[in-house]
């Protein structure tokens, strides 16, 4: 059996644009301000971004995870076959 192993799609971000708040948004955020001195803050639609890249990260990292697995559960002998590994025993599959 030949190894078929597939990377995972890479990663596709999309633009997170964090805006700063300081002094000089004082009348809109005074009580903000006054308690923490500056912050950042996000559009709806970068906050939005925001969520789409994180699941995008943990989607890759899940794939990656899978992929590691498969390598830990298969070895792959000289001639590029898998040799499956059944309860602790391996098994010769050469064609």
């Amino acid at each position: 059996m030949k190894v078929l192993y597939q990377r995972p799609v890479p990663i596709s971000l999309n633009a997170v644009e964090f805006n700063v708040l300081s002094a000089e948004d004082q009348t809109r955020y005074a009580d903000f301000i006054a308690r923490y001195g500056a912050g950042i803050c996000l559009s709806p639609q970068a906050y939005e971004n925001l969520g789409i890249n994180m699941q995008e990260v943990l989607r890759y990292i899940r794939q990656m995870n899978a992929l590691v697995e498969q390598y830990e559960t298969d070895r792959i002998d000289d001639n590029r076959n898998i040799v499956k590994s059944a309860g602790g025993q391996e098994s010769e599959d050469r064609k």
